[in-house]
């Protein structure tokens, strides 16, 4: 009975321990993008059902544009902010960082119950004028 116990309360603190946050998943997808491709990240990010009906356009989108693009050198955060005072939303923004232009990543993570997933994605051509205030 006692190792029952001991292993229920173990498995339960891995998972506490283990717990995906906007910012755990956004490093994940961030990591598995520079090293296999937009794909693959897609594929791996726990996403809403409304993400799921739009990751081929995505990915034609992005495969098409990123000729365009150049060599990739890395990204970063350029904002991390929650939706005023909803702690189920938030967005994470990052430059990726290209030869020929910068491109806008945004990430929108919701958390309807007690798991985060990716809710929307966004990639575009970063647009300096909008960013100045």
């Amino acid at each position: 009975m006692k190792k029952i116990i001991l292993s229920s309360l173990a498995i339960m603190l891995s998972f506490s321990l283990f717990a995906q946050t906007p910012e755990i998943l956004a490093n994940t997808f961030l990591k598995d993008f520079q090293s296999k491709g937009l794909s693959f990240a897609l594929q791996n990010a726990p996403s809403s059902q409304q993400l799921e009906t739009r990751k081929a356009k995505i990915e034609q989108q992005f495969a098409t544009q990123s000729t365009k693009y150049g060599k990739y050198y890395g990204y970063e955060e350029l904002v991390d902010k929650k939706a005023s005072s909803i702690s189920c939303f938030t967005t994470k923004r990052y430059i990726l960082k290209y030869e020929n232009m910068p491109v806008q990543l945004n990430l929108i993570f919701y958390k309807p119950e007690n798991k985060w997933y990716l809710y929307n994605l966004t990639l575009k051509r970063f647009n300096t004028k909008r960013t100045r205030r």
